[in-house]
């Protein structure tokens, strides 16, 4: 009997580790933001539209001294372009952070240190700081006015023509050298400098314009240190693209084109008579046929003296005389 009794089945202890079905499904991860985009065409519109309207300004300032003191324009042109430039940015891109080409286009600026990483494509644009403002007023408009400036006063000194000067060694003693090292003169030494450094900015230039193709941010070298990017200022509003002032310039254009290959076609003394023709007043005076024509002048142009003529007579017609024309006048008229 004890060999014929069963064992107790072990009954397995319940496990602590959840079940699947009871485990919480934890939320997916959230896929990143897209990079915000701005069409890079809008911006170069923007700097276009900005340029245009400070030339129109500029040379409607100019015509005020068109008549008196014309020199003004050559002689103080760096200082009356920064001028128009500082209050052109003073009541437009320093009070609200957009100029009138970039309000055209839908686009303004933004302190882009406030929006690195995730807050790159945050609905509410971080505005300029103070700081940004006066540095882009000084390097933007006093950078370029002093860099004119530099330039003019250079060229017009010949810095660029001074001679080499021999060191001091050479002059005492030539015999100690065949072909001595020169030392140049410090207005040579600056102005080459000024070549230096321009073809380095424009190099700089350059480059971040390619890298402004690629990604859409800062337009400018200045752009980009300052860290002031250009965005929508209303993201929702579609963009529109009007074409009704190209399509006027177009048709414009090719009439004027037409006309100027037409006109030497045309013989304008043929047409001008033709004209005239066509306009001429046509005299609707005519007379009865018992009139003579000439009785008729005669009789009002004044009184004969006396003499009886067919013109005394009323103007009738007396011995009626019928021309090769078919017009029929009195035989002393004619005769």
């Amino acid at each position: 009997m004890a060999n014929l009794q069963e064992a107790p089945s072990e009954v397995p202890a319940p496990s602590t580790q959840p079940s699947p079905a009871n485990t919480p499904t934890q939320p997916p991860p959230k896929p990143p933001s897209p990079p915000l985009r701005i069409l890079r065409v809008s911006q170069l519109d923007a700097e276009l539209l900005d340029g245009e309207l400070t030339g129109l300004l500029k040379e409607q300032f100019l015509k005020i001294f068109s008549f008196f003191r014309p020199t003004i324009k050559e002689t103080y042109d760096p200082e009356i372009t920064a001028l128009l430039t500082y209050l052109i940015s003073q009541v437009t891109l320093y009070a609200s952070g957009a100029s009138y080409g970039l309000e055209l286009q839908n686009l303004r600026y933004r302190n882009e240190r406030r929006h690195l990483g995730d807050r790159e494509t945050a609905s509410i644009n971080a505005p300029l700081t103070r700081w940004q403002k006066i540095a882009h007023a000084v390097i933007h408009i006093g950078g370029r006015w002093g860099w004119l400036r530099l330039n003019r006063f250079a060229t017009s000194h010949e810095w660029s023509e001074h001679p080499a000067v021999s060191s001091v060694s050479t002059v005492y003693f030539p015999q100690r050298d065949a072909d001595p090292p020169k030392k140049h003169d410090m207005r040579y030494r600056i102005w080459k400098l000024l070549q230096k450094a321009e073809t380095i900015f424009r190099s700089l230039s350059l480059l971040n314009f390619l890298v402004f193709l690629y990604n859409g941010k800062y337009r400018s070298v200045l752009d980009r240190i300052l860290r002031m990017r250009l965005v929508y200022a209303k993201p929702e509003m579609s963009r529109q693209v009007s074409f009704d002032f190209m399509n006027r310039e177009l048709v414009w254009t090719a009439f004027t084109e037409f006309l100027l290959f037409l006109m030497p076609l045309i013989n304008l003394s043929q047409l001008k008579a033709a004209f005239n023709r066509m306009v001429r007043v046509q005299s609707n005076i005519s007379l009865p046929e018992d009139i003579c024509g000439i009785c008729y002048g005669t009789e009002n142009d004044g009184d004969a003296g006396g003499v009886v003529t067919p013109a005394s007579t009323g103007g009738t017609v007396q011995m009626p005389y019928e021309t090769s024309c078919g017009h029929v006048f009195c035989y002393y008229c004619l005769k």
